[in-house]
């Protein structure tokens, strides 16, 4: 999956993802990752897919998006890895660009001190350099690098994003797609069901084909997508 959404974000309104990494290659190997542990650790930039299909692949979600009168806010380069290991991504970000929405690209920062990563997070037009301590040794323990980031200014980003899922007519792709990225409370899954007729049924269908599972955190309910074991790992 490439491009999914859009979807709710505080800062970016309605948010288009393009997740130009495959899972899980990664600079860290953050704890907290939803997506599991990192299976290939890296700070190397390389091609990972054909330029031309992402740039394809966005052409085509924002057609099936603008047929069902749904709004885009931004293109975001948010990734199952760290979108900064694409070589590629300056160049993506400029052909994306003529299509007339504003680029964001979110990032662990763990490259910024790169030449040619910073070149090309200036063609974006909102970025996000993330960074989760502010000692190396509680830095250490929580992302696990290879090398060592200070001076970075932060802020501490929490708190629900809302239910303003988008749908393109297929329930279930919409939510194994959602939900690869964004973990979404049962709240949010009740209202994308709600707006296309469906009932719970498909839910359970997901659970028990494996495709979903449900977690528990702190009082609420969320849905996420199943990824393998070998991704996905023990959280």
């Amino acid at each position: 999956m490439i491009v999914f959404g859009p979807v709710p974000s505080r800062r970016l309104g309605r948010s288009v993802g393009i997740n130009n990494i495959p899972p899980k290659v990664c600079s860290y190997a953050c704890i907290y990752c939803q997506l599991g542990k990192t299976t290939k650790m890296q700070i190397k930039r390389q091609t990972f897919y054909n330029m031309e299909d992402i740039t394809k692949e966005v052409k085509k979600k924002i057609k099936e998006l603008n047929n069902s009168g749904e709004k885009i806010d931004y293109l975001t380069f948010v990734s199952d890895g760290e979108p900064t290991l694409d070589i590629n991504m300056g160049k993506e970000i400029n052909v994306l660009k003529p299509l007339g929405f504003k680029i964001a690209v979110i990032t662990n920062a763990s490259l910024i001190w790169q030449e040619d990563v910073r070149r090309d997070l200036l063609n974006a037009d909102w970025v996000s350099l993330k960074i989760d301590a502010v000692t190396d040794e509680v830095w250490h323990r929580i992302n696990r690098p290879f090398f060592n980031q200070m001076g970075i200014n932060s802020e501490y980003l929490i708190g629900y994003e809302g239910n303003e899922f988008s749908s393109t007519g297929n329930i279930e792709e919409d939510l194994l797609n959602i939900t690869a990225v964004h973990p979404m409370k049962k709240q949010a899954v009740e209202e994308l069901l709600r707006r296309n007729n469906c009932d719970w049924d498909v839910i359970d269908r997901l659970i028990s084909g494996q495709k979903i599972i449900m977690s528990e955190y702190r009082g609420e309910i969320f849905y996420m997508r199943r990824l393998s074991e070998e991704i996905y790992g023990l959280m």
